[in-house]
């Protein structure tokens, strides 16, 4: 829903805009001042103000983006898609066991399921329809798959070697490497929540390694030890990295102020600030791909 009357030049408040047109009018539904946009292209919205000026703005209006989760309804957890404006809900997956953690890219989308006992990762096309195919088949437990930029790669985390590591592999899925070296934190320390870089060479993930649930950023070759990022610490808790499509900025949660809060840092200053301070927790932050 948008209240653009005027861009460029002179504006009015809703309570004095009336008459609101849109051109053409299928391209939009009025209701009073507001206008709730129902296709793509070019869109004129005029009103006329209550001292006679008229106002009109003309603007493209692209396809809105759509976002892939996980909900549970009727007791059961599996896939959904939503176009950014809530419409176009649409319930992807049926499997009686949960289905979760999707990642998506222009053609598919990966999840973890649990429909064979354990986690494995599963992948179907974006189109709805398509059919569904198993990635994994181990006695372990896959989950949090991450596509890297353009689905050439996949980042997602194992547990077959004891404690959850983060791995990766080119898709479709063949010869996974650990990204981490063997002595890097300890015998029970764990990864998680990893997200590739715009760039695809580094990849920022969750560990526990210096005792805390804290951030690093370790390169995308398998090997190298990951770098703790700017005030980690040990007793806070840093997770759920998700990299800025300009490569410049991690967005993530974290409890450095309490209450588990949404923070911003800066990758080319180290500056981390503080972007949501609400009496109940945020968490999970993402990121539109213009940033």
């Amino acid at each position: 829903t948008i209240r653009v009357v005027a861009r460029d030049g002179l504006s009015a408040a809703d309570s004095v805009v009336t008459n609101v047109t849109v051109t053409p009018a299928i391209a939009g539904a009025v209701s009073g001042a507001a206008v709730m946009l129902l296709q793509t292209g070019s869109v004129t919205i005029t009103g006329r103000a209550s001292d006679g000026r008229t106002l009109s703005t003309t603007f493209d209006v692209a396809f809105p983006p759509t976002v892939y989760f996980d909900a549970v309804a009727a007791g059961n957890r599996d896939i959904y898609s939503v176009s950014l404006d809530g419409r176009d809900l649409s319930r992807r997956t049926t499997a009686p066991a949960d289905d979760a953690q999707p990642t998506a890219v222009a053609a598919a989308i990966v999840f973890t399921s649990t429909r064979d006992g354990n986690g494995e990762l599963y992948s179907m096309p974006t189109m709805a329809g398509g059919a569904e195919q198993r990635l994994t088949t181990t006695a372990a437990n896959e989950s949090q798959p991450a596509f890297a930029a353009g689905g050439a790669a996949l980042a997602y985390v194992s547990d077959v070697s004891g404690a959850p590591r983060v791995y990766i592999a080119p898709t479709p899925l063949t010869n996974p490497t650990r990204l981490t070296p063997p002595n890097f934190g300890f015998g029970g320390s764990i990864e998680a929540s990893p997200t590739w870089s715009p760039a695809r060479d580094r990849i920022a993930l969750v560990s526990t390694a210096n005792g805390s649930a804290n951030l690093f950023i370790a390169s995308a070759t398998a090997g190298g030890t990951p770098a703790p990022v700017a005030g980690s610490a040990n007793g806070q808790t840093d997770v759920e990295p998700a990299w800025s499509p300009d490569g410049n900025r991690i967005a993530f949660a974290s409890t450095r102020v309490g209450t588990t809060q949404i923070f911003l840092l800066d990758l080319r200053t180290g500056v981390v600030s503080q972007l949501t301070n609400d009496a109940s927790p945020a968490g999970q932050p993402g990121w539109l791909s213009d940033g």
